[in-house]
């Protein structure tokens, strides 16, 4: 059954698979009580380039997101011809599959990639000025600079 994709869902989805959305040992996304759809997208795709052969659950447990989330995602993606989803034969359990991105998925992965990375860097850049805001808060208020 082929289901619309839409932000929203993929909202809520998020939301409940956890405060932190990580990747094969990525920095997790932690506060973020939602994720928008690229960034689901952008874990989701690069985990896959990296270990195509992992099952759903592994997915989804690298990925702290429900099963349903994983499989909902997946479907999506291969939906929109970014994965390709075929047999792994060599398994001993035949139902495996490999998530390969497709040429398409490869693209969309280094723009994603590019506007991830923006977003981080701003995020960051937002991060330091809060950070030497309340370091001089802090020094102001008389606090040793021993303790900061």
């Amino acid at each position: 059954m082929n289901r619309p994709y839409n932000n929203e869902r993929v909202d809520e989805i998020s939301q409940h698979g956890g405060a932190a959305l990580a990747s094969a040992g990525a920095v997790a996304m932690a506060g973020h009580g939602r994720h928008n759809r690229s960034e689901v997208e952008f874990m989701l795709l690069r985990l896959l380039s990296q270990s195509p052969s992992l099952s759903q659950r592994q997915i989804a447990s690298r990925l702290n997101v429900s099963l349903g989330c994983a499989n909902y995602c997946l479907r999506a993606l291969v939906d929109r011809g970014l994965v390709k989803c075929s047999n792994f034969y060599e398994a001993e359990e035949k139902r495996r599959y490999l998530y390969l991105l497709t040429p398409s998925g490869i693209s969309e992965k280094v723009a994603l990639t590019g506007s991830f990375l923006a977003r981080k860097m701003q995020e960051h850049a937002r991060l330091s000025a809060e950070i030497e805001a309340l370091k001089s808060e802090v020094v102001e208020n008389g606090a040793p600079s021993s303790e900061i």
